[in-house]
């Protein structure tokens, strides 16, 4: 080989590994070929930005006298996988592959044509975002949506970007969420079918306007983002990030996010399991799978918004055992009625705990809030531990274990012994009054609750009213709980 021939590849080489890549058929031959071209320009990218560590994308480049054979250059980069699409002389797709969102920072974007007379554009600056830090729902560093939702694994690899609403999941993989999406907080913005399983749905650090719907739940994980919904019972679904199905095969998740619902009445909550019927997929204990699990979750009611009963944070209803931890729910003040932080309902097993719920005071309402809450049933002996949360309750109540045995208004029991075991709760600036306590058990007006629940190691701080009542209910036992103020009932 010559050496002049040596030096011309050699050049080749630099340029193709350094600054571009290749169209998809384009061969080398192609770009050494002369042609009469003119110099590109480049008036505008879209998007302009991306978020380190996020998914490929499609990026439009609009100019001029862009030809067949065009190539985006992402200066700095070494990738050679960069594919383009000509759609005019004035516009270029180019998808852009994750491995170049590696590293904060900007890079150069321009155009080059390998032609005669072509030559390189002016270049628009592209910027690589920083992870958002954001930990304005993250409450000393333990409650709410802290720590890293990637849990140490980093992001799972090959994630499929989702840009706007309207997203139906059909089949099993990891999908991002590229930017801030929807426009229409009543709406479902991202569904995931029936029978889909072992989604990974990672919102990215965005804000997801609109519902998420999940129609499987087996497998499936969603995390990392901010969900704001206005969502009721007139249709399905009821909650911002709502699960609906029989988990048969692995655990449902939903973690690492910011969730409010705006709507605030009757049955509607933030993050909610529907089963109808329960699953075989059993779990473990507390920590060990539980089917339905919820952590490191927040949830800020809109202050005296809430005209309905039981509305509120997470809640598991129809036969999923759950698990719910670390999670920081704000019930704000005002005319807020029956504000829930966490609830189940009619399901086998239950474990929450370290959890922190404000109860903020509420006037002119027919019923408090309840912190935590265990409504067990659906003819099942059920277990709701409640340990080692913090609990701020003002005029509501704290913990409270209820059933609707037969006689009850709206009742249909016998549903069995409920057990439980209450322990190792902070719960302070407590004010119930009459007939209702800080923990309460059992239900006023009705037939007898069969219990098997104890009650003990509590830090049960009163403002001279009652601390723990037991109404129409037996087997309760309380023992070696403190109560620092004076009054107790």
């Amino acid at each position: 080989m010559l050496k002049s021939e040596r030096k011309s590849m050699r050049s080749m080489v630099l340029v193709t590994l350094g600054l571009m890549a290749f169209a998809p058929g384009t061969s080398h031959s192609q770009v050494g070929r002369l042609k009469s071209s003119t110099k590109p320009t480049v008036s505008s990218i879209s998007p302009t930005s991306a978020t380190a560590g996020g998914a490929s994308f499609s990026l439009t480049v609009d100019g001029t006298n862009f030809v067949s054979g065009s190539l985006v250059q992402w200066v700095g980069s070494s990738t050679s996988s960069i594919s383009i699409t000509l759609v005019s002389s004035s516009q270029l797709k180019a998808t852009i592959p994750s491995t170049l969102l590696a590293v904060p920072g900007t890079v150069q974007v321009s155009v080059y044509d390998p032609g005669k007379g072509g030559g390189t554009s002016n270049a628009v600056t592209f910027t690589v975002n920083p992870v958002s830090t954001t930990t304005s729902n993250c409450v000393n560093s333990i409650y709410g949506d802290c720590g890293d939702p990637y849990e140490g694994l980093g992001p799972p690899p090959n994630q499929q970007a989702i840009s706007a609403c309207g997203k139906t999941i059909g089949a099993s993989g990891n999908y991002k969420v590229s930017q801030n999406i929807g426009k229409d907080p009543t709406a479902t913005c991202i569904t995931i079918n029936y029978n889909t399983t072992h989604v990974n749905l990672d919102l990215g650090g965005f804000t997801v306007a609109g519902a998420i719907f999940d129609l499987s739940g087996n497998g499936n994980t969603i995390y990392n983002g901010t969900v704001t919904c206005n969502r009721d019972q007139s249709a399905y679904p009821q909650a911002c990030v709502d699960i609906y199905n029989q988990i048969t095969s692995a655990q449902a998740r939903v973690h690492h996010l910011a969730v409010q619902n705006q709507h605030e009445l009757n049955g509607v909550w933030a993050v909610m399991f529907e089963m109808d019927n329960p699953g075989a997929y059993a779990g473990g204990g507390s920590g060990l799978g539980m089917p339905c699990r919820v952590d490191h979750v927040a949830m800020t009611s809109i202050t005296g918004t809430g005209v309905g009963n039981r509305y509120g944070g997470i809640e598991s209803q129809g036969n999923c055992s759950a698990e719910f931890d670390h999670n920081y729910i704000h019930c704000t003040g005002g005319l807020l009625n029956g504000c829930q932080g966490m609830g189940v309902g009619q399901i086998p097993f239950a474990y929450l705990h370290d959890n922190e719920v404000q109860m903020d005071a509420v006037s002119g309402t027919t019923q408090d809030g309840r912190a935590l809450m265990c409504d067990q049933g659906a003819g099942v002996n059920g277990t709701c531990d409640i340990y080692n949360n913090l609990v701020f309750a003002s005029n509501n109540r704290a913990i409270r274990y209820r059933e609707f045995p037969a006689g009850c208004p709206g009742g249909a029991g016998p549903w069995g012994v409920q057990h439980g075991k209450v322990y190792n709760n902070t719960i302070s600036n407590s004010e119930e009054k009459g007939r209702i306590g800080v923990i309460h058990v059992g239900e006023d007006d009705c037939n007898l609750m069969p219990t098997a629940i104890n009650v003990y190691n509590n830090h049960i701080e009163l403002n001279g009213e009652n601390g723990i009542v037991v109404v129409s209910a037996n087997g309760v036992t309380a023992y070696g709980n403190f109560f620092p103020v004076l009054g107790v009932n």
